[in-house]
């Protein structure tokens, strides 16, 4: 069984391809449980429309995934569809968030921290394109964010924990110590995190989280599910393959499916 739990459609302004195709290709590809998880509306960015739906475009979305859920239940060799969101971290907005996240029977939240406000200058930048030449704070800034995002209990999965290696810029102790210093935070939230495989297709090259990364959270018992991050249906299931071969190398025994926002622990 293999799961692929974070994808995207039209609506978020930068992907391709419809409903269906996603879904078709996961069919062919055998996966067992695929899942939506679109970016949510609330975005920090002036220009964020070009990034998310807007409130009334979520709407579509939850209708898209209500005629889907009735041709897609797991029957036919066709995956069964599992419903999500990719929730922004925003602090200024945890209310409305959650509140809004309580509105559809969503499988599961991801929880993403995409921008970060600026230490020196207050400014909203991006977590991984930043100018910011002191990486120690701004690496210290985003796994900051990413604890509260944690205990927060907005979302159920951590997403693409250490996306902020997209940047190719990384201290010289590397990101482990980074995410030592927060994962008494993740540990004690009970919330997943993610083996996204779209870092690959970075210039970074490798998975988020990376190996080392990835090692340290199965040996403290965080719980681990899967995610292409596909925004074209050639995205779908990619490297799913490799993804399973790093996280049993990694000591991983069991994965996590969810439904209504309940953790399964299956056998790998």
């Amino acid at each position: 069984m293999y799961v692929d739990y974070h994808n995207h459609t039209v609506l978020c302004h930068h992907a391709t391809g419809t409903v269906e195709e996603y879904l078709e290709r996961a069919r062919d590809l055998g996966i067992a449980e695929y899942g939506f998880a679109e970016h949510s509306y609330w975005m920090v960015r002036p220009d964020a429309r070009n990034l998310c739906p807007s409130l009334e475009e979520m709407q579509t979305y939850f209708q898209w995934m209500d005629r889907a859920r009735e041709q897609w239940d797991g029957s036919g060799g066709g995956p069964l569809l599992r419903v999500g969101l990719e929730a922004d971290w925003v602090p200024d907005r945890i209310g409305e968030a959650k509140r809004f996240v309580q509105s559809y029977p969503f499988d599961y939240i991801l929880g993403s921290v995409h921008h970060l406000q600026d230490p020196a200058t207050g400014k909203w930048v991006s977590s991984w394109w930043f100018d910011e030449c002191d990486l120690d704070t701004i690496y210290t800034t985003y796994f900051e964010e990413v604890a509260q995002l944690a205990r927060s209990g907005l979302c159920d999965i951590l997403a693409h924990l250490d996306v902020i290696r997209r940047s190719t810029r990384v201290p010289e102790k590397g990101v482990l110590p980074y995410v030592e210093a927060i994962l008494p935070a993740i540990v004690e939230s009970g919330v997943a995190v993610e083996i996204n495989a779209s870092g690959r297709d970075h210039l970074n090259g490798d998975f988020f989280p990376q190996e080392d990364v990835l090692r340290l959270l199965i040996e403290a018992g965080v719980p681990i599910t899967f995610g292409s991050d596909a925004h074209a249906p050639t995205h779908v299931g990619r490297y799913a393959s490799d993804v399973v071969e790093l996280f049993t190398a990694c000591g991983g025994r069991e994965f996590m499916r969810f439904e209504n926002r309940r953790m399964i622990p299956t056998p790998v």
